[in-house]
């Protein structure tokens, strides 16, 4: 695909402390390591105020929130797809897309296609890992959700094959 005839890329920095500067070095980088027709023109870095940011962010649905503990931002992971009207048409979650998928969702976005709604997955089970410099499965968490699930679970059931018990008494 080529940027500027079949998509053009716009990533929106959601940090409102960062700057022009940042998101000029972030494409520098991106550009650097990505070899794409058009990406010069077609890729768009950009910054804003808090206020700006988050009317942009709730427009195609995506939520986030800063943790001060942690200080970073949690929040989903993937890819809008907009059509040319700025409807959004699609979403990809996760990370790691494969090529098929990111050219199904920019095809379905040129056609004006919108996708059923998707309900984007909040980044709530990952963090920031300073020591690697990526993001890990909070695994503790997953197991202490695991853990309610199946308590709870069980409880239900015990309590619904006692009360059957007394009804035939």
């Amino acid at each position: 695909m080529t940027a500027g005839r079949d998509y053009s890329l716009v990533a929106l920095s959601i940090d409102p402390s960062e700057t022009s500067a940042d998101a000029t070095a972030a494409k520098a980088d991106d550009l650097r390591r990505y070899d794409a027709t058009g990406a010069e023109q077609n890729w768009h870095f950009l910054t804003g105020t808090a206020d700006a940011v988050q009317a942009v962010a709730g427009a195609v649905g995506f939520h986030d929130r800063f943790d001060p503990e942690l200080k970073q931002f949690m929040h989903p992971v993937g890819i809008v797809f907009a059509t040319p009207a700025g409807v959004v048409s699609s979403y990809l979650l996760g990370v790691g897309y494969r090529p098929a998928d990111v050219r199904l969702g920019v095809t379905r976005a040129e056609w004006g296609s919108v996708a059923a709604a998707a309900l984007p997955v909040l980044l709530l089970c990952y963090h920031y890992d300073s020591a690697t410099g990526r993001y890990t499965l909070a695994i503790m968490k997953l197991l202490r959700l695991a853990a309610g699930l199946t308590v709870f679970t069980i409880a239900v059931t015990l309590f619904l094959a006692f009360r059957r018990d007394r009804g035939r008494a």
